[in-house]
């Protein structure tokens, strides 16, 4: 096993198997990811509609009355305000966490919104990471974005009933109307367009040290087998048989309703066509209209 200090960002997508993902490494004892799954630090810091995940942490600083570190929640909030308030301390974070344990090979941060951040933000986090001694590893997963879509709706639907928050019109309407108000919201959008996300990270790294994957091939031996001799990590970590944070499939979208959010994101198909095998597993393609397609 290689004796490098290696870093995993894991950048999306949203609900593309990165949770899965990050239990199955979790088992590791080669890998520690530290506190959090997600720790939004660059998407909070450059993504403007991100703001959202940063402010409750803010206020919930204000809140707090009892500082005992030993506790988890306030640590993590703590952490995070001092990550906003001075990036630096994210990357001696981690740098810390490689240091404190000899069995750790890598550390790292999955958190998909980073597929947003632009190849100024990816190339300045490659730079800081290689001052502490870091070979960046970057990790994205891509979905059928029809299916990425409503699956992120069916998760929302999901937190927003555990939330009693009945009256929000994500309760009220049905999926297939939430996703059609909503497709080209930036939100939804800048999670969804792998090609720019894709054209952002090749700026800033190398093609080596990134790992490509459909979230339709993820489950797959032959995906295990590449993605556990890219990171260095014993394969047998890996079950496919155990999945997480799965937003069960309650409503059916109509096919026009397909249509609509296939073709405006064609562009994302044909990008990813020409690099991989969609043609049987991202079966929202069919619904692309010809002169969409190239």
């Amino acid at each position: 096993m290689s004796s490098e200090k290696l870093f995993l960002l894991g950048v999306g997508c949203q609900k593309g198997g990165t949770t899965w993902f990050h239990d199955q490494l979790s088992k590791s004892n080669n890998f520690d990811g530290g506190l959090f799954k997600e720790y939004h630090v660059f998407d909070c810091l450059h993504i403007k509609s991100c703001i959202n995940i940063k402010e409750p942490l803010i206020q919930r600083l204000k809140e707090i009355n009892n500082l005992n570190i030993s506790n988890p929640n306030t640590l993590g909030i703590l952490m995070h305000n001092l990550f906003f308030s001075n990036p630096d301390s994210y990357f001696n974070y981690f740098d810390y966490l490689w240091l404190s344990n000899k069995s750790t090979k890598i550390v790292g941060d999955i958190t998909p919104s980073y597929c947003g951040l632009d190849s100024i933000v990816f190339q300045n986090i490659r730079k800081k990471l290689e001052e502490k001694g870091f070979r960046v590893k970057i990790v994205f997963f891509m979905r059928d974005p029809v299916e990425r879509i409503h699956s992120m709706f069916r998760m929302k639907k999901r937190d927003f009933s555990k939330s009693n928050e009945i009256s929000s019109e994500i309760i009220r309407i049905s999926e297939d109307e939430l996703i059609k108000k909503k497709y080209k919201e930036f939100n939804v959008e800048f999670r969804t367009r792998y090609d720019k996300t894709i054209l952002n990270l090749e700026s800033a790294f190398d093609e080596e040290n990134i790992f490509y994957s459909l979230y339709e091939d993820l489950f797959s031996d032959e995906c295990i087998s590449r993605l556990s001799k890219f990171l260095e990590i014993d394969s047998k970590v890996f079950e496919k048989s155990q999945f997480s944070n799965v937003s069960p499939r309650k409503e059916f979208l109509r096919e026009e309703t397909i249509s609509l959010v296939a073709n405006y994101y064609s562009e994302v198909y044909n990008f990813v066509e020409k690099r991989f095998d969609i043609s049987t597993k991202w079966k929202s393609r069919k619904y692309i209209s010809r002169s969409n397609l190239k």
